[in-house]
């Protein structure tokens, strides 16, 4: 052997020596140190341990009822402790490649407790532990954690029992993925108890960020979850109230936002009460609450004010509902679909509610109503709850002091302008069916529509009105029972074929037009179809956008304002009254006929027979004789009737009202004129 192979062995062997003795000598040297560091009064993190065993070239260290306290007052025991694959350098803080400390952590009854605050359970599995020493906080992570049967408690307040709890890649700052079998929840102060079958996160917070997602009062934006999903979820309360869920999906999870979410297969009943709500699911997109618990005291009754603050602080793009059922042993009201769309700054761009159907159980059968769609765009909601506003003051004064409603304005009260509640709404397929008192009765209306135009907002006022509304019904039917109808007899006694051909169609519009100062009131039509119809119109003149405003603004028990703005300010400019169809008045005749049990031709001919009294009393005023001769005309051949009121210059309203006193001066004050048959 050479010289050189010799001095190559011998520091071989030297080194062997020195690495077997190292290996000896390390658990002592370790132990002492821990304990040194533990038992530091300038030490970080506090606390001791026993039965400590380790193996420098086997990588394992393992110990006793070890008790850790870091800066917080987090306290960590441990029943025992096994680690494998450890890294010595970072347990003695001279690693400069890294903080991992050991490539897997067997514990046994470990517990951490911070003030009432307690987590517990008999074992733990953690993969790839590491602990940043560096850290006042000592911040560990693990690549994978299994934990058994967990308990975490509020003090005598609050238990969580968890059977299974996996999480990958989990630490401080973040959670990668976390899955939960077995959640039960006993709260004592809500009195809540719950249970939640299956629960996976992804992409989560650490734990601090998620437990103060359920502070009502952080104010602050952080992202708590990129996706949370749960199956089988069930809540109860002390006052027998239960609820269920088959699953639950969120996406894009923060503090105050959600940016998709679905949930399915929700009900809700008690025990001793037969009411029962089911929904199929629920469905939301861009879901964002700016609302602290501050804002609304959740223990007392929620007043319009507290719905107002909800509102303003709520936004969303959709959120769509699907078969809603809500039942009790009497009534049953379902729901196909309903979404709302579009909620910001207060203000909702849509409501569509499709299927509707309502039934009430009666002595005399089921009652059946019935909705095919509704439809209401840019809703108002801030508004909305404003005006409701109004009707929780109302309710408050019920058998107190009903005068101070008068403190409200006419616009608070929608007078004369309607508030600016919703840009359309339209309801169709409108039905009801039933038997009340054993009489068949089915209505039906095809639909109902109603806009609102041309929005204005009163200089320093907080509410909004609207120029223009308008309001059309189109096919109102009904089938009667020939016990309330008189059958087919009265029918044709009445003109018609049978009752089912009556169809009504009415259509009315309110106008504003504040350049000319004039304020239409009109009912279009109110028709019966294939019998005729009635229009009558009233314009008022006078109303400027400075009476409007002053209108608008004034209290309802303020009388003596209500009294200048209707008898000196507006002005009567015109009125209209349109009847056409040749069944109309027959029709009408036979109806009051079978009230007072006169026949339709007597009736006619009492209405004929005072009509020539009139005119023969007006034999002086052409006018009005004209007026009643084109009356007369008309009940004789009632093919088209035109009543108009156009004075030369408009009226003021006080004397208007006083021309109808005494006929011969108020035809000719308003311009009386009357046309029969087009004439």
């Amino acid at each position: 052997m050479s010289k050189k192979t010799v001095l190559l062995v011998g520091g071989l062997a030297v080194l062997a020596a020195a690495g077997a003795g190292l290996h000896y000598k390390a658990p002592a040297y370790l132990e002492n140190r821990f304990r040194t560091i533990l038992s530091s009064p300038d030490s970080d993190l506090r606390g001791e341990f026993s039965d400590f065993e380790m193996s420098l070239l086997g990588r394992t260290l393992a110990a006793r009822n070890v008790k850790l306290i870091d800066p917080n007052g987090v306290t960590y025991t441990i029943g025992s402790m096994h680690l494998n694959q450890v890294n010595w350098l970072t347990l003695i803080g001279a690693n400069p490649f890294g903080n991992g400390i050991a490539g897997q952590a067997d514990l046994e009854e470990l517990a951490i407790a911070h003030d009432a605050y307690g987590i517990t359970t008999p074992k733990a599995e953690l993969g790839d532990l590491a602990m940043d020493l560096a850290s006042r906080n000592f911040d560990i992570t693990t690549g994978r954690a299994d934990l058994q049967n967990l308990t975490i408690s509020d003090g005598d307040i609050r238990r969580i029992n968890i059977d299974h709890l996996l999480a990958e890649n989990a630490g401080s700052a973040n959670i990668d993925a976390l899955n939960i079998t077995g959640w039960k929840m006993d709260d004592q102060e809500t009195k809540i108890t719950s249970s939640i079958d299956n629960m996976s996160f992804a992409g989560c917070a650490g734990p601090a960020d998620l437990i103060a997602s359920f502070d009502p009062d952080i104010a602050r934006d952080f992202a708590i979850c990129d996706d949370i999903a749960a199956t089988t979820l069930s809540f109860a309360d002390d006052a027998g109230l239960e609820m269920s869920v088959d699953a639950i999906a969120l996406s894009g999870l923060e503090s105050r936002v959600i940016k998709s979410g679905t949930l399915t297969g929700l009900s809700m009943q008690q025990p001793d009460n037969p009411a029962r709500l089911a929904i199929g699911e629920i469905s939301l997109a861009d879901f964002r609450v700016d609302l602290t618990g501050d804002m609304i005291d959740l223990d007392t009754r929620l007043s319009m004010a507290d719905a107002r603050k909800m509102v303003e602080n709520t936004s969303f793009q959709t959120i769509i509902v699907k078969n809603p059922v809500i039942s009790d042993e009497e009534v049953e009201i379902a729901l196909d679909n309903v979404t709302l769309r579009d909620m910001r700054d207060g203000r909702l761009a849509g409501i569509d509610i499709t299927g509707s159907h309502i039934t009430q159980k009666t002595p005399d059968g089921p009652a059946n109503f019935g909705l095919d769609g509704l439809s209401v765009t840019d809703l108002d909601l801030m508004a909305i709850t404003g005006f409701g506003e109004i009707y929780d003051v109302a309710d408050e004064m019920v058998g107190q002091h009903i005068d101070q409603f008068e403190d409200f304005t006419l616009g608070q009260m929608n007078l004369p302008l309607s508030q600016a509640l919703y840009g359309a709404f339209s309801i169709n397929g409108l039905s009801f069916s039933g038997a009340p008192d054993g009489e068949k009765v089915e209505i039906r209306l095809d639909s109902f529509k109603s806009t609102l135009e041309k929005p204005f907002t009163p200089e320093n006022s907080a509410l909004t009105f609207v120029k223009i509304n308008n309001s059309t019904l189109e096919g109102l039917h009904a089938t009667l029972d020939d016990s309330i109808t008189g059958g087919n007899d009265t029918a044709i006694y009445l003109g018609i074929n049978s009752f089912d051909d009556l169809v009504l169609d009415v259509s009315n519009s309110i106008i504003w037009d504040e350049t000319a100062g004039d304020f239409v009131y009109s009912i279009d039509k109110v028709a019966l179809r294939d019998i005729g119809q009635i229009g009558l119109s009233v314009t008022v003149t006078g109303i400027n956008d400075d009476v409007m405003t002053r209108l608008l603004k004034t209290r309802i028990g303020d009388d003596a304002a209500l009294e200048q703005a209707l008898t000196v300010d507006a002005a009567f400019r015109g009125a209209r009254l349109e009847i056409s169809g040749e069944k109309m008045l027959p029709f009408a005749l036979g109806v009051a006929s079978l009230l007072n049990g006169n026949t339709a031709e007597d009736m006619k001919m009492l209405v004929t027979m005072n009509l020539m009294q009139a005119q023969e009393q007006f034999a002086d005023d052409a006018t009005l004789y004209d007026a009643f001769g084109e009356l007369l005309a008309w009940v004789d051949d009632p093919r088209h009737l035109l009543i108009e009121l156009a004075p030369q210059e408009p009226v003021a309203m006080g004397m208007a009202a006083g021309g109808l006193m005494f006929p011969q001066m108020g035809a000719q004050m308003l311009g009386l004129r009357i046309t029969a048959n087009g004439q």
